[in-house]
């Protein structure tokens, strides 16, 4: 109890702040004093110097990870309503008059007959006797035996439709004339032929050629 008297008495108290004051000046005054004869004091010894190696600076620390922002979720769009399409469309459609389509001409094709096949095969003119007997040894002319000539005669003749000869001709002479006007003159006299017939089976004028061989004959 009594401590807390003294404490709390005003004319101690202000003693002891006067004392704190004192107290404060003099040591502020010997460190001032001490402070200003330090700074002119003459430097007798060199100052050396001294490489001091600059300390390189920590490296920085790593960067926090950022943390990952959730992406925004997209905004959905509603789809647009289908179209009404049952509806009635009306569509004036104009009547226009008929038009009167003439009737396609017909083209007549004439029919081609297929040719008609001979009904019979066609022959040639054929002799109807033997062509050996035509000319004999006493046809020979006379002079010929005495010039003795020789020799082979070509002829062509001309057969009517009843087979009988109705021209002759030298196709190729013996070399005698007498020899190949003989000819003629004995095959148109003796021949005789079956006439050439048609596809139709009837007869015909036709052709028949052939030669004489003059030999003189032995005596």
């Amino acid at each position: 109890m009594s401590y807390l008297n003294q404490a709390q008495d005003p004319r101690r108290r202000a003693t002891a702040i006067g004392i704190a004051i004192a107290v404060n000046g003099l040591i502020g005054y010997v460190l001032a004093s001490g402070l200003v004869v330090d700074a002119f004091t003459k430097i007798t010894q060199p100052t050396e110097a001294t490489f001091i190696e600059d300390k390189k600076p920590p490296p920085p620390p790593p960067d926090d990870p950022q943390p990952e922002t959730a992406s925004k979720p997209e905004k959905l769009v509603a789809p647009a309503p289908p179209l009404d399409l049952t509806g009635t469309i009306r569509v004036d459609v104009k009547e226009f008059d008929p038009i009167a389509i003439p009737p396609p001409t017909l083209v007549k094709v004439p029919e081609v007959q297929p040719p008609v096949g001979p009904r019979f095969t066609p022959k040639r003119a054929a002799p109807r006797n033997d062509p050996a007997r035509w000319v004999l040894n006493e046809d020979y002319p006379s002079r010929p035996i005495r010039e003795e000539a020789e020799g082979v005669a070509g002829f062509r003749l001309v057969i009517g439709s009843d087979g009988k000869v109705d021209a002759c001709e030298i196709t190729s002479s013996s070399g005698n004339a007498e020899l190949d006007a003989a000819t003629c003159k004995y095959v148109t006299r003796r021949a005789r032929f079956d006439a050439a017939t048609d596809g139709n089976g009837d007869k015909v004028v036709g052709s028949y050629s052939s030669t004489v061989r003059w030999i003189l004959p032995r005596r």
